[in-house]
């Protein structure tokens, strides 16, 4: 049954509508019902309605709730993500295909023929740096274009740019057009381009879709919103769904803005207030309002929470990390209904994890299920094992040649396949090329005669590769966490396979190929967490049956989800907020972050902060204090 403000978003017909959603107050059922209503009131043909979304799982999500409410299949409604939707323009019109987009480890790979090309060597790190350095200047660009950023902002970010960026940057667009590929971020900007060039191809498309809904509108970025204007510009009719309190992605490009200022946009869009929120005790939702309503960049709203409950939030002030750690172990322990710790980053949770093992509480982390082989680090093995086999591949040379560095330059090799000899006649000139070339060779001779446990012992000790990996990853714990793992999957893989030499190593790389990446929690039983909207691959720790396992998750990954009981590690000033966060727009999104936090909890809340970490003094969150002591519990 829908409240009044649901009755009256879910009944706008035609026209531009804004609908105010926030935490708890059933945005996701509203978006369903209206395409029903539409569907079975209004006669709008099904697949004339077009409903994006920002995740493929919550698409999916969508899609079959919309299913259970009609009770029937086959209905062709279009729930799709941004990108799903826009590349489907560019196949349909310019014949892109699957086989166009480029992997991560494609991108990789290009960025490092792009740095040769310019003679310049780099580690992997330095590599994904530069790339996210591009995503950004990618960025800046769309937002210069559409008018979006400010000038102020557009001179500061351009002059921190380095010479080395803006010219990576146009050999490396210049190589995907060699190659007629694209990056994941090119969908959206190639297909913004072909409608804006293209006034047939426009007029077809924004004619496509009569009614368009856009869930969780404040994460759109200037480029998404353009291109859903222009979709919507044949009928005009567009109906958003979103916080603007809830907007936490400014660091690809989500503006809050483009929601405050609708009505520069259109000017007669209609704007709705979904006010009550189902979700959180009057505790809970008394204390978000009075957090955000220290951010000035908002719509003024009216929150009112439908549960009589009052409910909890307790602060605790800890001396250190581990301290924290073990008092938050000491409650789970206890804990009833479903349980979720906050963090603002991944980092934070490395104390927690140690302390939920060392007491055998369940727990599970939001991170998706992969194949070994479809990891970077598995490519370099297989890469290596391939070319031991008498393979002559480009591409396998390159991805190994200097991983450990041995100063070989990828220009040396030209072809598509390649020849030992041929190679090192090439190098004759560089004696110390030529003398690393020569034992690479060698390397792959040994690997060739060994077994795949002997041949991995080699490769990680001998000829350098683990020590490569430690150096890459010298400054980053938390990821270095997750090779480790794998290395010790990849070990064990290969102690499995019985026999040596070529055909052993046959057999390893078929292996590495159909093996799952599975978590390394102990315990038996898989958790369901769909109804959460979390996918069914996710990779999930255990249970012990006799409570729902504890969930782990950033700021970021807890959006959307909600539990009885939450738990907000270290709010301590410049972790939440962080110290990087200069300038009032940067700390309103802290506080939003903040804020989408809190409002996760149903019940209870624990707000933790830290005396000191390491040996820096800490002081407790500015958030605390915004969220007014008369409902908290001191403890």
């Amino acid at each position: 049954m829908l409240d009044i403000k649901q009755e009256e978003a879910v009944s706008f017909f035609e026209g531009v509508c804004l609908t105010i959603a926030g935490p708890g107050s059933g945005k996701t059922g509203v978006i369903i019902r209206r395409v029903a209503r539409l569907i079975e009131k209004r006669k709008i043909p099904a697949e004339q309605i077009l409903v994006i979304t920002f995740t493929r799982e919550a698409a999916m999500e969508m899609q079959n709730r919309f299913l259970s409410v009609l009770g029937t299949e086959g209905i062709p409604v279009v729930f799709g993500t941004f990108h799903s939707v826009f590349f489907r323009i560019l196949r349909e019109e310019r014949g892109y295909s699957a086989d166009s987009l480029l992997s991560e480890e494609k991108r990789f790979l290009l960025a490092m023929e792009t740095l040769d090309q310019m003679g310049i060597r780099a580690d992997r790190r330095k590599i994904e740096d530069l790339l996210k350095r591009l995503d950004g200047l990618s960025q800046r660009e769309t937002d210069l274009i559409t008018g979006t950023q400010d000038l102020e902002r557009s001179v500061n970010e351009t002059e921190k740019e380095s010479d080395l960026t803006e010219q990576f940057a146009r050999i490396y667009r210049s190589m995907k057009r060699r190659d007629k590929v694209l990056d994941y971020g090119d969908m959206l900007s190639e297909a913004r381009i072909l409608l804006e060039e293209n006034p047939a191809i426009r007029d077809r498309w924004s004619h496509r879709f009569r009614m368009i809904l856009v869930d969780e509108a404040q994460d759109m970025d200037a480029l998404q919103f353009s291109l859903v204007q222009i979709l919507a510009e044949g009928w005009g009719n567009l109906f958003l769904v979103g916080d603007d309190d809830q907007s936490i992605y400014g660091f690809r490009g989500a503006r809050p803005g483009l929601l405050l200022d609708i009505r520069s946009t259109y000017p007669n869009a209609v704007i709705l207030h979904l006010q009550t929120n189902y979700r959180s005790t009057r505790s809970i939702v008394k204390a978000a309002k009075r957090l955000i309503g220290h951010n000035k960049m908002r719509y003024a709203k009216s929150i009112r929470p439908d549960r009589k409950e009052m409910g909890r939030i307790v602060v605790r002030r800890l001396r250190n990390p581990r301290e924290e750690a073990e008092r938050i172990g000491g409650l789970l322990r206890k804990r009833r209904g479903e349980t979720a710790v906050l963090f603002r980053t991944r980092a934070q949770s490395t104390e927690l994890i140690r302390v939920l093992r060392q007491e055998g509480i369940p727990f599970y982390m939001r991170r998706k299920e992969r194949k070994v082989a479809g990891h970077w680090l598995t490519q370099d093995i297989i890469s290596y094992c391939s070319l031991a086999l008498g393979h002559r591949r480009r591409e396998d040379l390159l991805r190994i040649l200097n991983r450990p560095c041995r100063q070989l330059p990828r220009s040396c090799i030209e072809e598509e396949t390649f020849e030992w000899g041929e190679l090192g006649r090439r190098l004759k000139e560089h004696p110390g090329q030529a003398k690393q070339f020569l034992e690479l060779e060698r390397d792959m001779a040994f690997l060739a005669s060994s077994s795949p446990y002997a041949a991995l012992t080699y490769l990680f000790g001998k000829v350098g590769y683990r020590a490569f990996l430690e150096e890459s990853y010298r400054d980053k714990r938390s990821e270095w966490d997750e090779i480790e793992m794998l290395l010790g999957i990849l070990m064990g893989l290969a102690r499995g396979i019985r026999g040596r030499g070529k055909e052993a190593l046959k057999s390893y790389i078929k292996t590495l190929e159909e093996e799952r990446l599975l978590p390394e929690a102990g315990g038996a039983d898989q958790y369901d967490q769909r109804k959460r909207g979390m996918g069914e691959n996710e990779i999930l720790a255990q249970s012990d049956n006799r409570a729902p396992p504890v969930g782990l998750f950033t700021f970021h990954g807890s959006k959307g989800l909600e539990f009885d009981q939450v738990h907000i590690m270290d709010v301590n000033e410049g972790i939440t907020p962080s110290s990087r966060a200069r300038g009032r727009e940067a700390l309103e999104e802290e506080r939003r972050m903040f804020y989408v936090a809190l409002t996760r909890a149903k019940r209870e809340v624990y707000l933790y902060s830290c005396l000191e970490m390491g040996n820096q003094k800490l002081a407790p969150s500015r958030f605390l204090a915004e969220i007014q002591e008369k409902d908290q519990d001191e403890g």
